[in-house]
C-alpha cells in the first residue's frame, strides 16, 4: 500500500507539471559515479507511467548486456541508423583527427561519439521525449579527457539539431566520486584507471572540463542547463526535481501554459 501511494503520488505531481513539446531530448551529465544513469532511468519509468512517449538511450544501446553482446548491439544501431547519420561523418572525422595519446582512444571517441549520435537518429525525439544518461556532452567530455589539445568543443554544434535539449549535470564532490568508484567492479573510466599523481592531475582535468562544458552549454540558445547534487538524494527525488525544472522552463518560454 504504501508504495501504490508513493506511485499514486508521483503521477499526481506529473500530472500538475507543463512538460516542453514532445521532441525535447533531455540529457544527463556528469563525472563518473555521479549518479548519471540511475537518475536517468528514474526519471525516464516516471515519465513512462505518466504516459509520456519516452525513449530511454541506454534500452537502444544494450547497456545490460555483456561487452561482447553490447558492442554488437550498438554497431547494428549505427549501420541501422547510417542513412541518418552519414552527413555527420565530416564530424567523426574531425573526432579521428582530435589528438589522442593512443591510437584506441581516437577509435573510441568516434565509436562512442557515432553511438550516440545514432540514438539521436533512430529514437526520432521530435515524436516524443529521449532521455540520455550519456549523451553528446559525456562524449565531447571522454574526448577532451583523453585529448592531447583541447579542441574537440565542435561536438557541442549538435544541439543545434534539436529545438529543445535540457541538460541535466549532477555534481559532486571528487573525494565521493572517488568513493562511489571504488565500489564498482568494472572499471570503465580512465579515472578509475590512473593512480598516484597522475590521477590527481586528472581529477582536476576531468571538473574542469566538465565546468567548461557546461558553461558552453547554458549559452546556446534551445538548451538549459539544470545542476543538481547528487549526494544524499534519492533517484526519485532528483527525477521530481528534473521535471519541476522542465515544467518551469515550458511556462517561461510559453507564457500561455502558466494560464491554462
Amino acid at each position: 500500500d504504501r508504495k501504490r501511494g508513493m506511485t499514486q503520488n508521483t503521477t499526481d505531481r506529473e500530472a500538475a507539471v507543463q512538460l516542453p513539446p514532445e521532441g525535447c531530448v533531455i540529457e544527463f551529465f556528469g563525472l563518473p559515479g555521479s549518479g548519471k544513469t540511475t537518475t536517468a532511468r528514474a526519471l525516464y519509468l516516471q515519465m513512462r507511467d505518466a504516459g509520456h512517449t519516452v525513449t530511454f538511450a541506454p534500452e537502444l544501446t544494450g547497456d545490460e548486456f555483456t561487452k561482447w553482446k553490447r558492442n554488437t548491439i550498438r554497431l547494428g544501431l549505427i549501420l541501422r541508423a547510417l542513412p541518418r547519420t552519414w552527413r555527420r561523418i565530416p564530424l567523426l572525422l574531425d573526432t579521428f583527427r582530435v589528438p589522442q595519446k593512443a591510437f584506441i582512444d581516437k577509435l573510441k571517441a568516434v565509436y562512442n561519439s557515432w553511438t550516440v549520435l545514432s540514438v539521436l537518429a533512430i529514437a526520432q525525439p521530435r515524436s516524443g521525449y529521449l532521455i540520455f544518461d550519456q549523451g553528446i556532452a559525456q562524449a565531447t567530455w571522454s574526448v577532451l579527457l583523453n585529448a592531447a589539445r583541447d579542441d574537440a568543443d565542435f561536438l557541442l554544434d549538435e544541439y543545434s539539431s534539436e529545438p529543445c535539449w535540457h541538460i541535466v549535470m549532477l555534481d559532486l564532490s571528487v573525494e565521493k566520486l572517488k568513493t562511489r568508484l571504488k565500489l564498482r567492479p568494472q572499471k570503465h573510466s580512465r579515472l578509475q584507471k590512473t593512480a598516484g599523481s597522475s590521477a590527481d592531475a586528472l581529477w582536476i582535468r576531468a571538473e574542469t572540463l566538465a565546468v567548461r562544458i557546461a558553461t558552453a552549454l547554458d549559452a546556446q540558445n534551445n538548451t538549459t542547463v539544470q545542476h543538481l547534487t547528487s549526494d544524499n538524494h534519492a533517484p526519485e527525488n532528483l527525477a521530481n526535481q528534473v521535471l519541476e525544472q522542465l515544467d518551469q522552463t515550458n511556462r517561461q518560454r510559453t507564457p500561455d501554459a502558466a494560464v491554462n
